[in-house]
């Protein structure tokens, strides 16, 4: 049943204890919840939309029980951070330069929060819908003096000794790689059905070549992968650390946000957040059953300054009509012009008439595009070489710009910004949440979840 917005707000206090977030003491558990890309623009149009259908989001229900911050990014001698250093300070608690994954320019390796955790015999485990390798998940992972190797990555990760690692990036996997990860005690595992077959022990998931499927285009169908749901993963991973009697440190990343984002793609992010959120309900009904568990949510930086605008003459200020068309969107930006190639390839001109062809039944209804639009797009997807999915992105935030009218939303920039960016979390540790903090300050709250000798380190 559908609840008027105000009610549902209200009952998400009356359903979640105030002492969830007030529990003293040191944390058994930690979980960091990681969604690469977010900025309160995403977030905003994720509460929005839930707004719009009169239901309540599991990240409100946390912000509502718990606290909030905003975290800076900045890196080591820079402003604007990229992926592997944003994640390499949280994970490190040290400011970490552009491009290096856990160490200093130096040479230095700074252990992460997940290599503590190990060390003191807790469990330990990432799940990502991204590549394993990825800069995203391999700053809380590996060590490296830059981030581009991913086969080099993949070795120093299956011997690293984690608990469970479940992702994509198997392309990356060299056999010495899957070697060494078996050699370690681990059960390697291609395809999610597996999971529930699987032993006890270590576990190594690469359920993708590359990164999961987009939200948007389903988890699952003609020409991808089937690959397991994110909260599949995280209830999964709940279920197998949970067992160890000293606790686990758990990473969830949300990958795709970031993605989609680059593309300004304001459909996808929207599927992407909502995937996430169901996500964050998992890991909300975990910590109201174990109130010594610490909840983190937060990013490794903002992608792209995404943000509804509103329009003069005449006056467009946002409503429920621009949701629906952005809910309305069929498949991502990604797969249209997927297709688009696949028809050049094949023979057909790529014109105008062509990009309606295949777009324009992916638009709601009433999004109405010219032979002008059209062309623009067909412009823009000319530059760069096609063979790369980034250099699709002139022609994406060209169809972007087309689309701006009916959907209202408007982009900052294809990269990343130097923006503040949500910090919030409830449960024991999370007291420091409060105020403008850097981004190093959420590895400290991780390691109240180990012993004062081993979280000093």
């Amino acid at each position: 049943m559908k609840l008027p917005f105000v009610l549902s707000l209200l009952l998400a206090f009356i359903t979640l204890p105030a002492s969830t977030a007030d529990t003293p003491g040191r944390p058994k558990n930690a979980i960091l919840l990681l969604v690469d890309g977010l900025s309160w623009g995403q977030l905003q149009i994720l509460i929005d939309d839930a707004r719009s259908r009169e239901v309540t989001t599991s990240f409100q229900e946390i912000l509502a029980a718990g606290r909030t911050a905003y975290c800076m990014t900045a890196p080591l001698g820079s402003l604007v951070v990229e992926s592997g250093a944003g994640s390499s300070a949280i994970s490190t608690g040290a400011k970490i330069a552009n491009r290096m994954l856990g160490q200093l320019p130096d040479g230095t390796v700074i252990p992460g929060f997940l290599d503590l955790a190990r060390l003191e015999g807790k469990a330990t485990g990432m799940v990502t819908t991204g590549r394993l390798t990825h800069a995203g998940p391999a700053g809380f992972l590996s060590h490296m003096a830059l981030r581009d190797d991913e086969y080099k990555i993949a070795r120093q990760i299956a011997g690293a000794g984690f608990d469970l690692l479940l992702g994509g990036g198997r392309d990356f996997f060299a056999p010495s790689a899957v070697a060494a990860a078996r050699a370690s005690g681990a059960t390697v595992l291609f395809r999610g059905e597996e999971i529930e077959k699987a032993s006890g022990g270590k576990i190594l998931g690469l359920f993708a070549a590359d990164s999961f499927p987009y939200a948007l285009d389903g988890e699952s169908g003609p020409g991808r992968e089937t690959v397991p749901t994110l909260e599949r993963m995280t209830r999964d991973a709940l279920v197998r650390l949970s067992k160890n009697p000293k606790g686990f440190v758990l990473v969830v990343e949300s990958r795709l946000v970031d993605e989609v984002s680059h593309y300004h793609d304001a459909s996808a992010v929207l599927a992407e957040m909502r995937r996430t959120d169901r996500t964050a309900a998992v890991l909300l009904d975990f910590v109201r059953v174990h109130p010594d568990t610490l909840l983190v949510v937060t990013t490794n930086h903002d992608t792209a300054g995404m943000g509804m605008e509103y329009r003069a003459n005449p006056g467009q200020w946002g409503d429920v009509g621009q949701l629906a068309r952005i809910r309305a969107q069929k498949t991502s930006f990604v797969a249209m012009f997927a297709e688009l190639r696949r028809r050049e390839l094949a023979g057909e001109r790529m014109d105008g008439a062509l990009a309606r062809r295949v777009i324009e039944p992916n638009l709601s209804p009433d999004v109405k595009l010219s032979d002008a639009d059209y062309e623009s797009v067909v412009k823009g997807l000319a530059v760069g070489p096609k063979s790369a999915a980034f250099s699709y992105s002139p022609g994406m935030h060209a169809l972007a710009k087309v689309l701006e009218p009916f959907y209202l939303m408007s982009w900052n920039t294809g990269t990343h910004t130097s923006s503040a960016v949500p910090c919030f979390g409830m449960g024991p540790g999370s007291e420091g949440l409060r105020g403008l903090l850097e981004n190093t300050e959420v590895s400290r709250m991780m390691r109240t979840a180990l012993s004062e000798k081993v979280a000093h380190q």
